[in-house]
């Protein structure tokens, strides 16, 4: 094996090398499962609207503000049908700001040409898998951050709701024998229903409520590999395990629909070859996609008298509706389609 570099490979064929190591297994290869982060990237769940006009392309990011009119109120209907020639209702506008800072992930790491001289394997396959594994860990991270900003998106309920307190709504996974409580079920179902959701709800959370939907054996549990769209098409809600956002929420779990919220990202190396991108022999940035995710990050590449320096990044934000699209008085006042629910059981 010759440990000899007189120049970095090409971009196109890092991404092709990063691709072949994706197929081998290894045995450390297991990556903790990202159920939430999985499903918010996944296309059953992206909207690319915001994300088109936050991060057009081209390295470029903006500020984007969202108008958007509430629904008129059933209170503000007339029930005396008559000719009218003036009228002094005015529709409005409300707006929600969607802005990219400069929060993210990001990792570098070093290779010692004498250092890979010793190794049995091939120089472009440890690189390939270095940079896999970079981009993995990256990946839990983005899974905790995504978990933390989930917290703050939740929203109220459906007037008809029960059982809520600052817009949590409790249930019970057991009854007082410790056999499970089946009504948790139609609760969230209701709850959905009332909510507006529309569609099926997903569920996400870990502990206590992956036991119960396991032991109740409905709608459990969406898994590694699995089409979440089938999944959904089957059955009335779907439970997406994430260990995450039970740690976050302290075992508290969240429902959702997809396109409720979405991760904007924001790509410096994207964009026209010579200015974002540029692949010369000594320095590359450009822009590499996770064979395993989808995700693309930031790819900067440096040799420097006999060491090569990787630097991948992303910058990324988790974002959820507006609070104010229903005015008050209207039964989805507060709704984001986002919902977080607590477990309590009977002592």
């Amino acid at each position: 094996m010759s440990h000899t570099v007189s120049g970095l490979i090409d971009c196109p064929q890092i991404q092709e090398d990063l691709n072949t190591q994706f197929t081998r297994s290894a045995p450390n290869n297991r990556m903790e499962p990202q159920g939430f982060t999985d499903f918010v990237v996944s296309p059953l769940n992206t909207n690319g609207t915001i994300q088109n006009k936050v991060s057009p392309g081209g390295g470029k990011k903006r500020k984007v503000e969202l108008i958007y009119t509430p629904p008129i109120l059933e209170s503000e209907i007339g029930t005396n049908p008559e000719r009218k020639c003036t009228s002094d209702n005015e529709a409005g506008q409300l707006s929600e700001e969607y802005e990219l800072g400069d929060s993210g992930v990001q990792y570098d790491e070093k290779f010692d040409i004498d250092n890979m001289a010793s190794m049995c394997k091939d120089n472009g396959l440890w690189f390939a898998e270095r940079i896999q594994a970079i981009m993995d860990g990256l990946y839990k991270k983005i899974g905790t951050i995504n978990a933390q900003q989930l917290s703050t998106l939740y929203g109220a309920f459906g007037t008809g709701v029960d059982g809520v307190l600052n817009d949590i709504k409790t249930v019970s996974t057991k009854k007082s024998d410790g056999s499970p409580n089946i009504d948790m079920l139609a609760e969230i179902e209701f709850a959905s229903l009332d909510t507006g959701y529309g569609g099926t709800p997903y569920i996400f959370g870990f502990g206590e409520a992956y036991k119960y939907y396991k032991k109740v054996a409905a709608s459990c549990c969406a898994s590694d590999g699995l089409d979440l769209s089938v999944f959904a098409a089957q059955n009335s809600s779907v439970f997406v395990s994430d260990k995450k956002i039970d740690r976050e929420l302290n075992g508290d779990f969240i429902t959702l629909i997809p396109g409720a919220v979405q991760m904007l990202h924001w790509l410096q190396f994207e964009g026209p070859e010579g200015i974002n991108v540029i692949n010369d022999q000594s320095y590359k940035q450009t822009v590499i996609t996770d064979p395993r995710t989808g995700i693309r990050y930031d790819l900067q590449i440096k040799v420097d008298c006999g060491t090569i320096f990787v630097n991948l990044k992303l910058v990324h934000k988790l974002i959820g509706l507006p609070t104010d699209m229903y005015s008050v008085g209207d039964p989805y006042h507060g709704v984001t389609f986002v919902n977080r629910y607590k477990i309590s059981n009977p002592a």
